[in-house]
């Protein structure tokens, strides 16, 4: 078994921790907000409508899952090869990865993790039962590509 992982683990860890006290954050203040308008019988005035402070915390529970789903660690085990995410472990024979290439979707990490210009930060690794995030920047990331084209010479390989 070979063990592909991220070589800056503060790069997958930060922003998980970061978003996740965000999102407390902002949850605890739309709990606040709430309590109050429901005091008040929503006859007085709030200080922030219960209604806006619905978007910062979807904002964030999108970072977060997405975060949380996303590859940072692969390991090729003969003809398989699992894909491990804080909340997420995903195990694809070779034989049926039928793409790798970078993710061209609307990231969903727009306020936390911004793309850099010409730089493809997020890769998508599809499959016949679907598709996986992952982070690109792993240690011998070459060497594993180079295994999966040897074993699966029909995959395609894009931005690679």
């Amino acid at each position: 078994m070979k063990v592909y992982r991220h070589y800056r683990p503060v790069r997958v860890w930060l922003p998980l921790l970061l978003t996740t006290i965000v999102g407390l954050g902002v949850a605890a203040v739309g709990v606040a907000v709430v309590v109050r308008a429901v005091g008040d019988g929503f006859a007085g005035e709030a200080l922030i409508p219960p209604a806006l402070v619905a978007l910062p915390v979807a904002g964030v529970g999108i970072n977060l899952w997405f975060l949380a789903r996303t590859a940072h660690e692969i390991r090729l085990e003969g003809t398989s090869i699992e894909l491990i995410a804080p909340m997420r472990r995903v195990r694809i024979p070779i034989g049926e990865i039928t793409k790798l290439a970078p993710w061209e979707a609307g990231c969903a990490t727009w306020f936390l993790l911004r793309h850099q210009a010409g730089y493809a930060s997020w890769f998508l690794l599809r499959h016949q039962s679907g598709g996986v995030v992952l982070d690109p920047r792993l240690d011998g990331m070459h060497d594993l590509i180079a295994e999966i084209k040897r074993q699966n010479p029909a995959v395609e390989l894009r931005g690679c």
